[in-house]
């Protein structure tokens, strides 16, 4: 049994990785407007030591690192989360978003992005960071929120925090796509999940797949409505997803 799995490790390409060691988590000022972030969430199984490092490939490096993650305590762990935010803030690098990756100066920081409409959760999160953390929120179901949520994400971004765009109904995009045509997606998932954000009194220029689920052709498609788009790495063991 030993040496039949042994033989399987061995041609199934499953050799443990460390995200560290993959560029595309990763933006390297080069002008890339798709990019692929790592998760935080625990049933990533990713360990600690993994992320500091690549918080110290990106301050040696000069690039940018990806993070995502989705319910605090839920899906991650505010401990891990302090750890990372404290090693960060060690490196003396800046929290970036969307805009500054299209705008700014090329440097090293992180974008430290969060998924789906956790908006009171979110919220509490944020009240215990230290100055000057930044993270960018990207909201699925605008048409959901009630009013005391609208008024948390208006008060997060007065504090520096940007909130972008998840769908309107965060569905899977390849899935819609390949049943209904990429018209249909766009006109019913992708634009009015920005629209709505911004009849609330947002601007989002991002946008995040749901489920990471993304072609050439979706981004192409996207990228006429926001001026970037954020896609994942899947981690069980071994580096693989819609990004690679």
């Amino acid at each position: 049994m030993k040496v039949h799995l042994l033989i399987f490790w061995a041609f199934c390409g499953c050799q443990a990785s460390s995200i560290s060691d993959n560029d595309r988590i990763y933006y390297k000022w080069d002008d890339q407007r798709v990019i692929c972030g790592v998760s935080i969430d625990a049933q990533t199984s990713i360990p600690t030591s993994q992320y500091l490092q690549a918080i110290s490939n990106a301050a040696q490096q000069q690039e940018v690192l990806i993070l995502y993650g989705h319910k605090p305590q839920r899906d991650f762990s505010l401990s891990l989360l302090r750890t990372l935010i404290d090693e960060i803030h060690e490196q003396e690098i800046p929290f970036l978003t969307a805009s500054d990756l299209l705008d700014g100066a090329p440097r090293a920081g992180v974008f430290l992005s969060f998924d789906d409409a956790h908006i009171q959760e979110w919220y509490d999160m944020t009240q215990s960071w230290p100055n000057e953390t930044l993270a960018t929120f990207f909201v699925t179901r605008p048409h959901s929120l009630k009013a005391n949520e609208v008024s948390l994400l208006q008060e997060m971004e007065s504090a520096g925090h940007r909130v972008e765009a998840h769908g309107l109904n965060h569905l899977d995009a390849t899935a819609f796509v390949e049943e209904h045509g990429l018209q249909q997606w766009v006109d019913e998932e992708l634009v009015p999940g920005k629209t709505e954000l911004e009849a609330l009194g947002f601007n989002p220029i991002a946008h995040a797949y749901p489920f990471g689920a993304r072609s050439t052709e979706i981004d192409r498609a996207t990228l006429e409505h926001f001026e970037m788009v954020r896609s994942l790495i899947f981690y069980f063991g071994r580096l693989k997803g819609p990004c690679g």
